[in-house]
This record gives structure tokens, C-alpha cells and sequence, in this order.
């Protein structure tokens, strides 16, 4: 998609595809803990694996999860597709300590619409929630943190999803059929870290329109690249805060310790001090949402990314500032950025440590997979207490499976041949440690190769 070229402002030059998050908190099993610097993040892509659908995700990984995460039992003789082993894998190895794992994306594949545009299921299959619940566990094994991404507003094609902004009924049927089920049965895993609404929101929204109401009033935003993927139906900005605040209160409703994000575009959208303005403030969600749900319409804290427009980055850049000069008073995360000129040139090592050092609560470079010299700057952090600090409690996932010719047919129609192994009943015991866990899934995954000749 072509730049807006800035007639006075730069322009923040848009991104088009799931971008890749990582941000470090103190794992206690509360949920509440007080927010620690970034570990190394990582790139995105997509692949075409299992049942053809495109997957991408995010995190320090970052790849587009289309119909239900594909992901096998990784505490049987299976686990995920190679491409998402090799990142979690790679990830634990460079330090890294969570993951942005986009989930609708632009909602084709998820969640399920009926001719009216309701949403009636999670999935086709009924599947998403468990395989979700299975790539967690994987993360938990290698003291990952996933954040979900809900939505793409960087590429808001599917007229389904355009209308549960402007719909408020619609919007609800799917806060009660799939975001509210999901959030109440993964409440309770370890290793998740929280829930990104939408990325990047300001490629959708209506650039330029004078509102009396400053939460809604996107003047500030005029020749800044915003809209971009809007050209001819922008959504009002009153409609993203009421799509933001109503997912935001749901999932604080239904699990009061969730950490809940936007993905932003640019500071421009996301600070009144060095930004055009903070669109995301509590009053402006709350206001959105009506009196009803304003209590749990928040963001617990606050992510934006940032690119180069032609070799520079914008004067307000967080990579030319401190965590404090935003003045924001929820933790700042820089939560998209790549490398060569895109970042001024800067190395991995560079921009990583200069989150570290300049206070941003975490750091997602993108990609996990297209730019696999992200990980050296991950790993230039392994050193830092506020890094290292994500350590999970463990389950013990039975031994490999060393039957060459085993029959993949159950013994009986009620289980699966997984679920009758008699070392299953094995999971949860927390004596397998992340280390002897990453070398047995990478044993795992050579075998998977050598038997399919990936």
C-alpha cells in the first residue's frame, strides 16, 4: 500500500501484515504484577501448514492464526507445526519471555458469522479454544508469556468485521459467544500474558474529522498516514473506542486481572505530550462504551510501533525519546519495529537496548521468523534481572514416542489414541524443567522432519 506522503508532518509509514510483540512481567500467578523491561521480541510470517490455513504469529513471534491455532498436542508424540516449535524454541534460547499471537486477524477463517452477520461460533470445528489452550501450555514449558491479538485493524477488508463497529448488537454477539468464553477458560493458564484488542486501529479510522468531543475529534491526525487502509469507508473514531472499550471491559469482567492493549500505530495516536493525542486515555474508553461498562473499559498498558519513513524516524519516535517523555500513565511498550532503514540502521543490539535502557516497559521486533537477526538483540538482554524474570510453574509431558509402526486408530470411539497413552495422566506434575523441555521438543521436531521429510 503506497505512502500518504506528509505535506507539513512525517508520515509514520503503515504496516500491512500481523506484526510480532514481546513484553516482560513478573510471573507470580496473579496476573498483576508490576510490569519489568523487554526481552528480545520477535518477526512474523506466514505459512501454509495443516489443513491449508494461514497461520501467523506474533510475539516475540508473530503469525496469522486464521482458523484455530494449529497446533498438535505437544504433551503427546506431537507438537505445533515446525515453523511455530522452531520460534517458541528459539525464542527461550535468545531469552525471550513472551509472544503476540494474532487470532481473527481480519475474520474470515474466525470467528464464525451467520448470513446476518452474528456471530454464532468461535470456529467451524469448535476447536479454537483447546488448541489455544495447547500452545500455552507449549509457551509455559519455556517460561513464554503469550498476548492474543484479536483483530487487524491495518487490513480491515471483510465487511463482517467492518460492522461490529458500527453495530453495537452485532459487537455483542461476539463478546458473548466467543471473546467471553475464551477469556473465562484461558483465564487460569500460566503462561497467559494478556489480550491485544486490535492492531493497529488508526489505519481504519476516519482521519481529519472535526468532533466537539476531543476523544473523538481526529483533526490531529490529518496527513499522518492514518486511514490508510480506509480510502473510501473510514471508521469514526467514537466507533474504534466503542470497539476497543466494549472488548476491553468484557475481558476485565470476565477475568479482572487481565492485561488488556491496543496495538498503536504511532505515538502520534497514543500521547498527548510527544504524540497528536492520546485517543486511548481511560475517559475516552469509558466514554465510549456508556456508563454500563466503563468500570472495565481500560488498557493496562499502553504499546506503540514505530518505523523510519524514509531512512528517518519521526522526531517523536520512542527510539529518539525516554518511557517519561510521553508522560502516560499506564507502562509504554514499543511494540513493533524492524531493522536496516526502516530503523535508521540501527543493529537489534542497538534498539533493543535502547528500550531497555530508556525505561519502555518491553520490546517486539517484527518478525519472529522474516528477521532472525532480531534475536541477537533479544538475547543482548538475557543478562537483566527485569528481563529474566518470567518463570513459570511446569507440567511434565510424557516421553517421546519411540513406536515407529503404531496404529494411529484408537482402541475404542471414545478417546483418541493421545488421550488413552497412560502417560498422560503424567501432566502437570512440575518437575520438567524449560531447558530438558526445549531439548526434548527440538528432539521431537527432528524426528517429525526426518518421518515427513520436511
Amino acid at each position: 500500500m503506497p505512502n500518504v506522503e506528509p505535506t507539513a508532518e512525517p508520515t509514520v509509514e503503515p504496516k500491512h501484515e500481523a506484526a510480532s510483540s514481546t513484553w516482560g512481567v513478573e510471573a507470580d500467578g496473579s496476573g498483576t504484577a508490576p510490569p519489568v523491561h523487554p526481552v528480545a521480541a520477535k518477526p512474523s510470517t506466514r505459512y501454509e501448514a495443516f489443513d491449508s490455513e494461514d497461520i501467523t504469529i506474533t510475539l516475540r513471534v508473530s503469525s496469522r492464526l486464521a482458523v484455530a491455532l494449529a497446533v498438535a498436542d505437544v504433551l503427546g508424540t506431537k507438537i505445533p507445526s515446525p515453523p511455530l516449535a522452531d520460534v517458541l524454541v528459539n525464542t527461550s534460547r535468545a531469552g525471550g519471555n513472551s509472544m503476540r499471537v494474532w487470532l481473527h486477524v481480519e475474520g474470515y477463517k474466525t470467528p464464525v458469522f451467520d448470513a446476518d452477520g452474528v456471530v454464532v461460533a468461535t470456529d467451524s470445528t469448535g476447536s479454537l479454544i483447546s488448541d489455544m489452550r495447547r500452545y500455552l501450555r507449549a509457551a509455559r514449558q519455556l517460561d513464554i508469556l503469550i498476548f492474543f491479538v484479536l483483530w487487524n485493524g491495518a487490513v480491515l477488508k471483510h465487511q463482517r468485521v467492518k460492522d461490529l463497529f458500527s453495530d453495537m448488537s452485532k459487537l455483542d454477539s461476539y463478546i458473548d459467544t466467543v471473546l467471553v468464553p475464551m477469556v473465562r477458560s484461558l483465564r487460569d493458564e500460566p503462561a497467559l500474558g494478556g489480550w491485544d484488542v486490535i492492531n493497529e486501529p488508526e489505519g481504519s479510522v476516519a482521519a481529519d474529522v472535526a468532533d466537539p468531543n476531543p476523544c473523538y475529534d481526529t483533526t490531529p491526525l490529518a496527513r499522518t498516514g492514518a486511514g490508510w487502509a480506509q480510502p473510501t469507508e473510514p471508521i469514526p473514531m467514537e466507533q474504534v473506542l466503542r470497539f476497543v472499550g466494549a472488548q476491553a471491559a468484557a475481558i476485565h469482567a470476565a477475568a479482572p486481572a487481565s492485561l488488556v492493549t491496543v496495538g498503536s500505530w504511532s505515538e502520534l495516536a497514543s500521547s498527548d505530550a510527544l504524540g497528536k493525542r492520546n485517543y486511548y486515555t481511560d475517559e475516552c474508553l469509558r466514554g465510549a462504551v456508556g456508563a454500563a461498562a466503563a468500570a472495565g473499559a481500560r488498557l493496562d498498558f499502553l504499546q506503540v510501533h514505530s518505523y523510519a519513513h524514509k531512512g528517518k524516524f519521526n522526531p517523536t519516535s520512542p527510539f529518539l525519546h525516554s518511557e517519561a517523555d510521553f508522560r502516560v500513565s499506564a507502562p509504554l511498550l514499543i511494540g513493533e519495529f524492524v531493522l536496516g532503514q526502516k530503523a535508521e540502521g540501527r543493529t537489534a543490539e542497538q534498539l533493543y537496548g535502547w528500550a531497555h535502557s530508556h525505561a519502555y516497559a518491553g520490546a517486539w521486533g517484527w518478525t519472529a521468523v522474516s528477521q532472525p537477526t532480531l534475536f541477537a538483540g533479544m538475547a543482548s538482554l538475557q543478562g537483566y534481572a527485569n528481563v529474566s524474570a518470567v518463570a513459570l510453574t511446569h507440567a511434565t509431558p510424557p516421553p517421546p514416542d519411540t513406536c515407529s509402526d503404531c496404529s494411529d486408530v484408537p482402541s475404542n470411539t471414545r478417546y483418541t489414541c493421545e488421550q488413552q497413552e497412560p502417560a498422560a495422566s503424567t501432566y502437570g506434575q512440575p518437575d520438567w524443567s524449560h531447558t530438558a523441555y526445549r531439548d526434548y521438543v527440538m528432539q521431537t521436531l527432528e524426528e517429525h522432519r526426518r518421518r515427513t521429510r520436511l
